[in-house]
């Protein structure tokens, strides 16, 4: 499935992709695999050409395709000071790789003690638990084993004592700026350029978090919203945004607002919504940046703002449909 399609968000477990925890819980499916291995932030367009690699690898095998992921971020471990914002944390990351069709799932948690093993030993434990595996397939940049010692060539030089098993290293996926990378997709949400974000993800960006009780100052004003804290720290800038907003898989129309003094909240205006949303876990999209954060003198001044926000995010989610 091409992830430029997907308008809405999906949840996982709604289809059939498995899902295990380690891969000493690696089922037994009674089928040779194809593994992609990664961390695979973001399942930006370099992560979707490796997994349609092994897709496509698996379906001429007739075999499963599977992709192995890390939990947490092994920077979050290794270098926490260090640690990436993450682009789908979780549950947002199981439901983008189930809408491409995998047949399974790898969340391993990444520890001390699997970051000690030497890459040999990884090794080991891989081919010791998933017996029938055919093929792997990694990008360029992949590294494995204590100290990051191992790299695609040696995964491929210890799969060559391993029967039919190939490795195969994926080619960076490039624009005209160069490779496609978490880190540029994090450097474009940070500055608020959705636009240079879509196409690095191939799809919108969306937040998902769960609506929070809030100061009800914007319900006093006429304009209530939703307080919602996302499951991730990946954020654009203070300011006002034109936002879609899924609440149970419809999409609303909202406009948003991140303040200076909490970074990390996002405040949603659903246009013409009534309903509760406390304690419901909502999606978010971000369309584009309507105005820079403003602080203003008066109560009449910021409702006169809001509602002239409000009328222009109307029009640019007419306008984008």
């Amino acid at each position: 499935m091409d992830l430029r399609r997907i308008k809405e968000p999906r949840i996982p477990g709604a289809g059939n992709m498995k899902v295990c925890r380690e891969i000493e819980m690696f089922p037994e499916i009674g089928k040779p695999v194809v593994l992609a291995i990664g961390s695979f932030d973001g399942i930006h367009l370099g992560h979707q050409a490796i997994i349609r690699s092994a897709l496509a690898k698996a379906s001429a095998l007739g075999a499963e395709a599977w992709l192995m992921t890390f939990h947490p971020h092994p920077r979050a471990v290794l270098k926490p000071d260090e640690a990436p914002l993450l682009i789908s944390p979780g549950a947002q990351q199981l439901a983008l790789l189930e809408s491409m069709q995998l047949d399974g799932v790898i969340q391993v948690p990444f520890t001390q003690e699997l970051a000690s093993l030497s890459p040999e030993a990884f090794w080991e434990r891989l081919i010791l638990h998933i017996p029938d595996l055919r093929a792997i397939f990694v990008g360029r940049n992949f590294r494995f084993g204590a100290h990051a010692a191992g790299d695609g060539q040696l995964l491929a030089e210890l799969a060559e004592n391993h029967g039919r098993l190939e490795v195969m290293i994926t080619e960076d996926v490039v624009d005209q700026a160069g490779v496609i990378s978490s880190s540029r997709i994090r450097a474009a949400v940070q500055d608020g350029d959705f636009s240079l974000v879509g196409k690095l993800l191939g799809r919108d960006f969306v937040v998902r978090g769960e609506v929070i009780d809030g100061r009800k100052h914007g319900r006093q004003i006429g304009f209530p919203t939703a307080n919602v804290r996302p499951e991730s720290r990946l954020l654009p800038p203070p300011g006002i945004y034109a936002l879609r907003v899924y609440v149970d898989h419809q999409a609303h129309p909202a406009a948003g607002y991140i303040g200076a003094n909490d970074r990390f909240l996002v405040e949603a205006h659903l246009l013409d919504f009534k309903g509760d949303l406390y304690g419901k876990v909502l999606e978010i999209t971000f369309v584009r940046h309507v105005r820079d954060h403003e602080d203003f003198e008066s109560q009449d001044a910021l409702t006169e703002q809001i509602a002239s926000d409000v009328r222009k995010v109307r029009e640019i989610l007419q306008q984008s449909g």
